[in-house]
């Protein structure tokens, strides 16, 4: 269990590729809806919380796992109330606003304090396994 939600965390790429497409398009809108994302990152949230339950927060994986869910759809948010990134018909209905001018400085603090941040976080909350006698 432990290998597959270590494995189920590589969804980082994921959202290492959406901060990235975010970085790269600088128009502020694309075609795809950002809110699908919750269907995808939603699933490893509950997946992790309900793994950190069962192994009393002992596995880093399922903190982990947790986490990158978590971040997942905080940035989700992120991208779409900052005006970073929103579907067409949104950005059109908004009368075509430009995008944040501060995206880049965002987009990095973002990286550095939600992604960055959890993962400590999720470290050190991890419990230690007592020491064995």
């Amino acid at each position: 269990m432990k290998t597959a939600l270590w494995l189920l965390s590589l969804v980082a790429i994921v959202l290492l590729g959406g901060v990235a497409y975010c970085w790269s398009n600088p128009s502020g809108h694309t075609a795809l809806e950002p809110y699908l994302g919750f269907g995808f990152f939603g699933p490893v949230f509950a997946i992790g919380l309900a793994a950190r339950v069962i192994t009393r927060g002992r596995w880093l994986s399922a903190r982990v796992t947790e986490v990158i869910g978590f971040v997942g759809m905080a940035f989700i948010l992120f991208v779409t109330k900052l005006g970073i990134l929103n579907q067409y018909e949104t950005w059109i209905g908004a009368g075509m606003p430009n995008r944040h001018p501060h995206s880049e400085g965002l987009l990095t603090g973002f990286l550095i304090g939600g992604l960055g941040g959890a993962f400590v976080v999720a470290y050190l909350v991890t419990p230690k396994a007592p020491p064995q006698r």
